[in-house]
């Protein structure tokens, strides 16, 4: 069994999701979950239950079994495989994972090299279940398909208030926009843009080229999920710098999608000078501005 211990967003949710569906599939095994972080979380829920996704929630008492030297004393006297290796996964590393059936995985697991071959596999999985579909989702939702759709990620909120995620990402700026804006504009004649932020107010003030666009929230409410799976089929996206919105480009099936992504993803040099080089947050389509 893959144990995978889920943390952050959505984004990152799906991260775990995609290595810990590859690594069951491997080994002929199944996932299961660690979810329990979000217990203490006021700001985060495991949301990726919300779709058609193939996990196990498992109680904390038997992981912890699992992962204890007593289950791996219980395996060396009667030659079973109860114990799950811990395997930690640290900043800016690359690890490389146990080949090993039974395992316990800790860490974001944002590097490409985790999931990239295997992401196609569970695009279908990444869809919304219907009974969490609402009637004001599913008019937002037409609009979305039966128009030339363009989906821009705003995302300020705990980039702006909280002072570690704004000098390691960093905002992106008005400008990054309005070039991304003219560039599709260029390209697509009657474009529809529709707007996934979490701070509507200061983009209606500062951004007024978008004006006349749809502002999602306004009308389904600020509701992940929904605003996920809305972002994800428009035909095209204008992303942030986001893992929210990165997956839902990424996910976009429409083969001849345009993708926009910032060359800035962060504002640490360090971790920048890493996204270069790994070409991180990966899209074949991507254009970046």
């Amino acid at each position: 069994m893959i144990i995978m211990k889920f943390m952050g967003g959505l984004g990152n949710q799906i991260y775990q999701y995609a290595l810990g569906r590859k690594l069951s599939e491997l080994h002929n095994s199944f996932l299961a979950s660690d979810i329990h972080i979000y217990k203490n979380d006021p700001d985060r829920e495991f949301v990726l239950d919300k779709f058609n996704i193939k996990v196990k929630h498992l109680p904390w008492k038997v992981i912890k079994l699992l992962n204890s030297d007593y289950a791996l004393k219980f395996d060396k006297v009667f030659h079973t495989e109860f114990y799950h290796e811990l395997v930690l996964e640290k900043a800016l590393e690359s690890k490389d994972i146990p080949r090993k059936n039974n395992l316990y995985l800790r860490g974001s697991w944002g590097n490409r090299k985790y999931y990239e071959d295997y992401i196609d596999k569970i695009s279908d999985e990444i869809t919304l279940k219907e009974k969490f579909k609402t009637k004001d989702f599913n008019t937002v939702n037409k609009k979305v398909k039966n128009s030339d759709s363009v989906g821009i990620h705003i995302r300020r909120g705990d980039y702006e208030k909280v002072a570690h995620f704004k000098n390691f990402y960093g905002l992106l700026p008005p400008s990054y926009y309005s070039a991304a804006v003219d560039f599709i504009g260029n390209r697509i004649e009657k474009s529809n843009f529709f707007i996934f932020s979490d701070d509507t107010d200061w983009v209606k003030e500062n951004l007024p080229f978008l004006k006349d666009s749809f502002f999602v929230s306004d009308i389904i409410g600020s509701v992940d999920y929904l605003e996920f799976e809305l972002l994800k089929n428009c035909k095209h996206q204008i992303i942030a710098n986001s893992t929210f919105s990165w997956w839902a480009a990424r996910l976009n099936s429409n083969p001849a999608k345009i993708v926009i992504k910032p060359k800035r993803w962060f504002a640490d040099d360090r971790q920048q000078a890493v996204y270069e080089i790994e070409d991180s947050y990966y899209i074949k389509e991507a254009i970046k501005l």
